[in-house]
Order: structure tokens, then sequence, then C-alpha cells
């Protein structure tokens, strides 16, 4: 690790969080996640192509909001 051997991470956002998938301009699927801000919603995370456990993740969060 680093000196002292220390593990750093980064504070956990304050505000709401989504996960989402939305498509490229070039028609690639991506995972987008985002945090809420006071001046509107910061994406943290994108990658593409998506991985299949995110989109297991999102679409049973959809079969139960139906």
């Amino acid at each position: 690790m680093g000196v002292g051997d220390e593990e750093h991470h980064a504070p956990e956002p304050s505000g709401a969080s989504q996960m989402a998938h939305g498509r490229l301009a070039d028609g690639r699927d991506v995972e987008l996640i985002a945090v809420e801000t006071v001046s509107g919603w910061l994406v943290i995370h994108a990658m593409t192509p998506v991985q299949r456990k995110s989109a297991m993740e999102i679409e049973a969060t959809e079969r139960r909001l139906r």
C-alpha cells in the first residue's frame, strides 16, 4: 500500500445517487452512476460495456416498480 500502510478512500457522497444505463452517440450502451449536488447531477462513473451485474440490478428494480 502506501506510507504507513494506511488505506485512503474518497468520502461517500452526501446527496442521492442513481445508477442508469444510457446510449452513447456511436450506439454503445454505457453504465452511469451519478450523485445529486446543489448544482444538479454529477456523473461519477461511466463505463462501457455495461456490467452484467448492474444490468440485472436495474432490471430487477424496474420489475419491482411495475
